[in-house]
């Protein structure tokens, strides 16, 4: 099994939570699984699903000499027109990207 893992640092901390939530409420049929906070109540691990794929999403204070990189693609199956029209116009808003569903939102 491979389990795809989101990794929030740097400027991103913090964000894991916010987009692990927008993620599930745009595409559905999805839910946590765990959600382990630090001491600041920032999630430090949480474990989801989305459509029976399971990710790993995390926050660290960490400093990294690294941040998200745009190399990776996600292929979404949609049943109709509709749907996919729903998705999209979720994820981009006035034009551009929804910003937590962006990897390099600020």
């Amino acid at each position: 099994m491979i389990i795809p893992s989101f990794f929030f640092v740097n400027d991103l901390y913090g964000k894991s939570r916010e987009a692990m939530n927008d993620w599930i409420e745009t595409f559905g049929n999805g839910e946590i699984i765990f959600d382990l906070p630090d001491e600041e109540g920032k999630m430090q691990l949480a474990k989801f699903n989305l459509f029976d794929q399971i990710f790993y999403i995390m926050d660290s204070t960490i400093p990294h000499n690294f941040t998200f990189s745009l190399g990776n693609s996600f292929y979404v199956y949609c049943k109709d027109q509709d749907e996919i029209g729903r998705l999209w116009n979720r994820i981009i808003s006035e034009g551009e990207e929804y910003p937590s569903l962006r990897l390099d939102a600020g």
